[in-house]
């Protein structure tokens, strides 16, 4: 019995991340309200109680602020595709076949960034990848993030000041500090 080949070393991460967004489906359930009784006593007019927090009208809903994340900045970025790309390499063993280099790119992002919200480069530098709400991707979020990583010109997205990628903006997910 020796070491897993490359191959089966992707399919082995491509199997554990389809186990794991199954799993996480699975979880994502709306959260049940508890009745509780309080029987006569209690009081559930805001007029009774004048310490009470003041009350959003029936008819109206509270206005959502939108979440501001604190990105990561442009080096750490840079610093995680440099060490990603290193690992990549290492993991295809200077495979000279494009198809398996894809694969292995598609395996190694998708597979990591839905398991652990993070690659190897993302846990060097102390980043993880979230959702715009500043909760844990989904596995489609993270799906979608990698297929546009194979876009050829989608490395100059970063070229602004502002250092969210194509692959961040159309997935609905940042690259925020740990």
């Amino acid at each position: 019995m020796g070491a897993l080949s490359p191959v089966q070393l992707l399919l082995a991460i491509a199997v554990v991340g389809v186990v794991v967004w199954l799993v996480s489906r699975g979880r994502k359930t709306a959260p049940r309200s508890v009745a509780t009784n309080q029987g006569p006593a209690a009081s559930t007019s805001a007029v009774d109680d004048r310490y009470a927090p003041p009350r959003a009208d029936e008819h109206e809903s509270p206005v959502e602020q939108p979440i501001r994340l604190a990105t990561a900045s442009q080096s750490a970025r840079f610093l995680n595709s440099v060490i990603d790309t290193i690992v990549l390499a290492v993991l295809s063993g200077g495979s000279k076949n494009p198809g398996l280099q894809l694969l292995f790119m598609f395996g190694y992002y998708w597979g990591l960034e839905t398991l652990f919200g993070a690659t190897v480069g993302k846990r060097v530098t102390g980043t993880r990848v979230v959702a715009v709400d500043g909760g844990q991707a989904t596995a489609w979020q993270i799906l979608g993030r990698t297929l546009i990583r194979f876009l050829p010109i989608e490395a100059f997205s970063f070229m602004s000041s502002y250092p969210v990628g194509w692959h961040d903006r159309w997935s609905n997910t940042r690259v925020v500090p740990r």
